[in-house]
């Protein structure tokens, strides 16, 4: 599993969803992708998702952008 964090970069406003960077990434390493990108998000927000989220989804590898 990867897990990617970021804001609207990460999330892909605007893209569809094969087009996103979190895609592509988990798409080349073969893993299940956990985009918790938010748009207009901050590093405080992506550390309190990332402080939520790991436990509970135990990713291999996690992404920030």
């Amino acid at each position: 599993n990867a897990m990617f964090l970021g804001c609207s970069h990460t999330l892909g406003v605007g893209l569809p969803y094969e087009s996103t960077w979190a895609y592509i990434i988990s798409q080349q390493l073969n893993l299940k992708n956990y985009n918790l990108g938010i748009g207009g998000g901050a590093n405080d927000t992506a550390f309190r998702l990332a402080n939520f989220w790991i436990d509970r989804l135990q990713p291999d590898i996690v992404f920030f952008f």
